[in-house]
C-alpha cells in the first residue's frame, strides 16, 4: 500500500473543470491534470514503477518511475475482453471482468504483460483480492468464490461464501471482508479454513454497501444509493442520500462498531457502480461515481474531515431508464495512491492525477498470506452421488436427449455427451469448443450458448456426437449469449449474457441465423430468468421488478406486458416452468400460478401458500412433481403438485446450502441430476 504525507494543504487549492460542491462541506476543489494520451478505464493498480489501468478489453501501461506526477503512457494491451476490479500479486493482474470471469495478467516484464487463458469463474466476476494463494472474487447475489492459484495457467476452485450481493472483497489475515450491494452490509468471514469458510459478523451500512480498505483494526466502506435510516429510495429524506463512506472499528471481527459516517452529495444515477476507496496513513481517498473525488483527514476517527474534492470533465452520461446520453461530470471508477499524488480514472475521459505535497513510501502488508489446502474433497451431500465428469472445470447446465443420454455444458471442458445409469454418469464423448456456457435439445437438434463464440447449432448424430450445421455470431463483444432456450417449436431461440437485455434469434433458416428482437432493462439478468419452455408461442422472463410477457407467434416477438407493470416474484432468483398449460413460480412462501392466456398489467398470480419459506429458484417439473433449484442459495426444494391447490413438499427430496454450486435441473427416469459447478453432476439416488 502507498502512504503519502501532506506537507502543507494549501498547496492543494485549485480550479475544477467544473462546478464544484459546496466548498464548505466537501473541502477545496483538488487540481486535476489529465494524463496525455490516457484512456478510459474502471480499474487500476500501481506496482510503484508502473501503472496499469483496464476496461473494455485494453489494459493501459504507464511509466510512473521517472515522474509519478507525469505518468507516461508505456503501451496498451488487448487480447481480453471486459474489466471490472484489479489487484497486484506478486508478478500477476488478477482483473475481474463480470460476465468474462477472471484473467490473470503475467507481468514478470511490466512493459509486456502476458494474457493467460482465461478462467470462468462462477457469475458476474466483480470483486477480487489474493492472499497468499488464494484469489478471492466477489460474484454479487452468488457470494465470493475462492480459488487456488498455485498455478495462474490453471486455477481451481476450493469453495464458496454465501453472501446477499458482494461487490468488493478485502483479506486481512484469515478474514475476508465483503462489501454486500443493495442489502447494505459488510459482511465479514473467517477463512481460517479456506475449505469451510465461516461468515461471523454482518454490519449494517447506511447506503448500499461497495468498496472498502482496510488498514489494522480501521475498516473504510464506500456505500451508495439511498440512506436506509431515512427509509431508502421511498423517500425524500432517504433518495440518493446513501453516498459517503463509513469508518468500522474491526478489532474484533465478530462484533465490528462504526465509529463515524461521512456523507457525500445527494445522487442518483444507474448504470454505473464504482465507490472505491483507499486508506493511507491518517487520510482517506474515495472515487464516488459521477460525484468525483473526495480526500478526507480521519486523524479523529470519530470525526473525519474533508481536505478537498474534485470532479471529472464533462462526458455524456448514458441513463439505462431512459436509454439516452446527457452531459455531466465523467464517472470516477477507482483511485490508487501514489507518490505524492493520488491517481484517478475516469470511464471515458482517461487518467487523472491529483498532486500531494510530500514523499510516501511503501508499507508491505503485514497480514499473514493464505495457503490453499492441498486436496478439495467431493462434496458430501445426503442421497446424492457426486460425480465429476470434467476434471473439475465447472459444469453449468444440463439437457436430457433420450436412450440414457444427456448433454452437459462444461465451460472450458466443453459439452460431455453422457450416458446415465442407476449409479455412474459415463462420458462417452466430447464436443470441444472455448468455453460452453448452457445446451438445450429440440428434436435430434443441440443449442449450444458458446460465450464470445455465439450459439452453435448442432444435429445429434445415430451415436450421439454432434456435428455443426450452423452458428449465430452477436455483433457486440460486450454481450455475449451464457443462457438460451428453444421456443415456437425450434424456431425461436432466447438468450442473454447475464445483463439487462433479452436477446431473440430466428433460426428457421439455418443457412442465416437472424436476430428479430433485443428487449432493453434496468437491472441484471443474473440467472436463468425465463420459462424451460413457451406455452401455445406465449413465454414469460423475471426481470426482478417484474415479468416480461412476450408473444412470439409472429414475424417478431411481441411484448405483452412490461415489467415495470407486473407483479414482482423475489429479485434475480427465480424463473419458470410450464405445467398444465400455466406457468408456476416461487415467490419465497407461495407457488404463484400464471395463466398465459389472459395475462395483462393488472393481472396478479394464483398465490398458493407453501408450508415452507424461501422457495425459490428455477423450477424443473416431472410429471406431478416440480423441483426448485436456487443457484445463490444452494438450496434444492421438491413438492409434489398433483393437486395444485395443496401443494406438498417432499421432505426426503429438499437440500438447504449445499457445498456446491448447482443450477436447474434435469429428471432422468423420475430422479434428479443436477449441474453442480465445479463438483461435477448430483445424481440423485434411487
Amino acid at each position: 500500500m502507498h502512504h503519502f504525507k501532506p506537507l502543507c494543504l494549501t498547496s492543494l487549492l485549485c480550479l475544477s473543470t467544473l462546478a464544484a460542491h459546496d466548498t464548505a462541506l466537501y473541502g477545496p476543489v483538488l487540481p486535476l491534470e489529465h494524463v496525455e494520451n490516457s484512456i478510459g478505464a474502471v480499474a487500476m493498480v500501481s506496482t510503484g514503477d508502473y501503472l496499469y489501468t483496464a476496461a473494455n478489453g485494453r489494459l493501459a501501461i504507464y511509466d510512473i518511475k521517472a515522474n509519478p506526477l507525469k505518468p507516461t503512457l508505456v503501451r496498451i494491451v488487448t487480447g481480453f475482453q471486459g474489466g471490472r476490479q484489479m489487484v497486484r500479486h506478486g508478478d500477476y493482474l488478477f482483473l475481474t471482468a463480470r460476465n468474462f470471469g477472471l484473467w490473470i495478467i503475467d507481468i514478470h516484464d511490466r512493459e509486456n504483460p502476458v494474457i493467460l487463458p482465461r478462467f470462468d469463474s462462477t457469475e458476474l466476476a466483480t470483486g477480487v483480492a489474493v492472499s497468499g494463494n488464494i484469489c478471492f472474487i466477489a460474484h454479487r447475489v452468488y457470494g465470493v468464490q475462492l480459488l487456488d492459484i498455485t498455478d495462474p495457467l490453471h486455477p481451481r476452485h476450493i469453495s464458496t461464501i454465501r453472501t446477499q450481493e458482494a461487490q468488493t472483497v478485502f483479506v486481512q489475515d484469515h478474514y475476508a471482508f465483503m462489501g454486500d450491494w443493495a442489502s447494505g452490509y459488510i459482511t465479514i468471514a473467517d477463512v481460517a479454513d479456506p475449505l469451510k469458510p465461516q461468515v461471523i459478523s454482518r454490519t449494517k451500512l447506511d447506503g448500499f454497501g461497495d468498496g472498502l480498505d482496510l488498514a489494522g483494526d480501521l475498516c473504510v466502506a464506500s456505500t451508495g444509493h439511498h440512506s436506509f435510516k431515512k427509509g431508502g429510495a421511498k423517500t425524500p429524506e432517504g433518495f440518493g442520500h446513501g453516498h459517503g463512506v463509513e469508518l468500522i472499528d474491526i478489532s474484533d471481527p465478530r462484533s465490528p462498531a462504526t465509529i463515524s459516517v461521512f456523507k457525500f452529495p445527494q445522487l442518483y444515477h444507474l448504470g454505473n457502480d464504482f465507490w472505491t476507496v483507499r486508506i493511507c496513513d491518517n487520510y482517506v481517498f474515495a472515487v464516488d461515481t459521477f460525484n468525483g473525488f473526495f480526500a478526507l483527514d480521519i486523524t479523529d476517527r470519530a470525526a473525519p474531515k474533508p481536505l478537498g474534492h474534485a470532479l471529472l470533465p464533462e462526458a455524456p452520461r448514458y441513463d439505462p431508464k431512459t436509454q439516452k446520453k446527457t452531459p455531466g461530470s465523467d464517472c470516477a471508477t477507482s483511485v490508487a495512491l501514489g507518490d505524492g499524488c493520488v491517481y484517478v480514472t475516469g470511464s471515458s475521459t482517461g487518467l487523472f492525477v491529483i498532486p500531494m505535497p510530500g514523499k510516501s513510501h511503501i508499507v508491505q502488508s503485514k497480514s499473514q498470506p493464505l495457503v490453499a489446502p492441498k486436496v478439495v474433497p467431493d462434496p458430501v451431500i445426503p442421497r446424492f452421488k457426486t460425480i465429476d465428469i470434467s476434471g473439475h472445470v465447472q459444469v453449468r447446465r444440463a439437457a436430457y436427449y433420450k436412450d440414457d443420454i444427456a448433454f452437459f455444458a462444461c465451460s472450458h471442458a466443453g459439452i460431455k455427451i453422457c450416458k446415465l445409469s442407476d449409479d455412474d454418469i459415463a462420458v462417452v464423448g466430447t464436443q470441444p469448443m472455448a468455453c460452453a456456457y448452457d445446451v438445450a435439445v429440440h428434436g435430434d437438434r443441440l443449442y449450444a450458448a458458446e460465450g464470445p463464440d455465439g450459439i452453435g447449432i448442432y444435429d445429434i448424430l445415430p451415436d450421439y456426437s454432434l456435428r455443426q450445421v450452423s452458428r449465430y455470431k452477436h455483433p457486440s463483444r460486450g454481450d455475449f449469449p451464457q443462457i438460451l432456450h428453444v421456443y415456437a417449436n425450434g424456431r425461436i431461440i432466447a438468450w442473454h449474457g447475464r445483463g439487462g437485455k433479452l436477446s431473440f434469434i430466428d433460426v428457421s433458416d439455418l443457412a442465416a441465423p437472424k436476430h428479430v428482437f433485443n428487449f432493453n432493462r434496468i437491472g441484471i439478468l443474473y440467472n436463468d430468468n425465463l420459462a424451460d419452455r413457451d406455452i401455445n408461442g406465449i413465454v414469460p422472463c423475471n426481470f426482478g421488478h417484474g415479468q416480461g410477457w412476450f408473444d412470439l407467434n409472429g414475424p417478431v416477438p411481441k411484448v405483452l406486458v412490461t415489467p415495470t407493470d407486473t407483479f414482482r416474484i423475489d429479485h434475480n432468483n427465480n424463473a419458470f416452468a410450464a405445467f398444465n398449460g400455466k406457468f408456476i413460480s416461487a415467490d419465497n412462501k407461495n407457488l404463484d400460478i400464471f395463466t398465459p392466456q389472459t395475462v395483462t398489467t393488472d393481472e396478479k398470480p394464483v398465490a398458493i401458500p407453501l408450508d415452507q419459506n424461501g422457495v425459490r429458484g428455477q423450477p424443473t417439473v416431472d410429471g406431478d412433481i416440480v423441483t426448485f433449484v436456487c443457484r445463490s442459495k444452494g438450496d434444492i426444494m421438491t413438492f409434489d403438485i398433483s393437486d395444485i391447490a395443496h401443494p406438498k413438499r417432499l421432505e426426503n427430496r429438499c437440500w438447504h446450502d449445499i457445498p456446491c454450486i448447482p443450477d436447474r435441473a434435469i429428471f432422468w427416469r423420475h430422479r434428479l441430476v443436477i449441474p453442480a459447478g465445479p463438483a461435477g453432476v448430483l445424481l440423485e439416488s434411487k
